[in-house]
């Protein structure tokens, strides 16, 4: 699943819009195709930025200056969900601020976007 994880984030918000919505859970769907000024995920140009972190969600988390969003989930979501659940975190090295981190679960062999922080 890692591959295709992070083949998403470089590919978030630089890509068609039907991609995007393609690789995301439906309830994550209104806020990728709000309004520009209303729109929650504010992570332009990933593609250009590196890889900070890469694994399972409850796993070994190093995803810079972001927090790690297993807390929410876990409290939030099923534990099954938590478990199942693989992060991606990118952004520039030297500025955690901006960092932004994805969270996804399997579903029929393929990974699906269903979190993403900021």
């Amino acid at each position: 699943m890692r591959s295709q994880a992070v083949g998403i984030v470089r590919r978030f918000e630089s890509g068609s819009r039907s991609q995007e919505l393609h690789a995301a859970d439906r309830a994550l769907w209104p806020q990728l195709v709000g309004l520009p000024k209303l729109r929650k995920h504010r992570t332009r140009h990933l593609g250009h930025q590196p890889i900070l972190s890469s694994g399972p969600l409850l796993g070994r988390y190093t995803g810079g200056g972001a927090p790690n969003p297993a807390g929410w989930i876990r409290r939030d979501c099923p534990r099954l969900v938590a478990r199942m659940s693989y992060e991606v975190a990118a952004g520039p090295r030297n500025g955690p601020a901006l960092d932004a981190v994805f969270v996804f679960i399997e579903r029929r062999g393929r990974a699906l976007l269903y979190f993403v922080y900021p």
